[in-house]
């Protein structure tokens, strides 16, 4: 029987790498919910958008460098809800 060991990472760690961005981009809006997609991504839907974030972002969230930064503030995509 093989097991693969996964990581569930909530809205805390969201919270985190948004707040993080959002120096890079004031447009990302607040948390509302998350989904893991089917590659394991992480759909976050913002107040006014959503971004996409994953695994390693979240489970990176206190270390993550600006450049890193940078690339996931670039991801936020407005959209009406």
């Amino acid at each position: 029987m093989n097991s693969i060991a996964t990581a569930n990472y909530g809205q805390t760690e969201i919270e985190i790498v948004l707040s993080q961005s959002r120096v890079f981009n004031t447009n990302i809006g607040h948390y509302v919910m998350h989904a893991i997609n089917q590659n394991f991504n992480y759909s976050v839907k913002l107040s006014n958008g959503y971004i996409v974030l994953n695994m390693e972002e979240l489970q990176d969230c206190n270390y993550l460098t600006n450049e890193r930064l940078q690339v996931i503030a670039e991801r936020f995509q407005l959209s009406q809800i």
